[in-house]
């Protein structure tokens, strides 16, 4: 009697071992299509769009503005330096801003 019930209770913990796993990749690859989709971060055109909707509205819109420059600063100084090392910008957000404006031409 021991036996059947034991065997009984291995697969139901089979079972829910299966159930977990399924689940699991179920969401692991629901996360890997949503990132596909839409990769990490904001374009650089998505940027100017939350720079211009930062100047008219401020608030969250001026939080994700902050947020893309933050993102974008390593990669626009790199690329300044690199192809126009002698140009003059006003202050670091300029630059970021001249380099989003190159990179969403450039996408299109």
């Amino acid at each position: 009697m021991k036996s059947s019930s034991s065997n009984d209770a291995q697969k139901k913990v089979n079972k829910l071992i299966k159930i977990v796993w399924i689940t699991a990749l179920s969401i692991w690859a629901g996360v890997m299509l949503i990132w596909l989709i839409f990769p990490s971060g904001s374009s650089t055109c998505d940027c100017i769009d939350r720079m211009t909707d930062a100047a008219l509205y401020g608030g969250s819109d001026e939080t994700k503005y902050l947020k893309c420059l933050d993102n974008y600063y390593d990669e626009a100084f790199d690329y300044i330096e690199a192809n126009d090392p002698n140009g003059k910008y006003e202050n670091y957000e300029a630059v970021i801003q001249h380099y989003w404006r190159v990179k969403c031409d450039e996408s299109r």
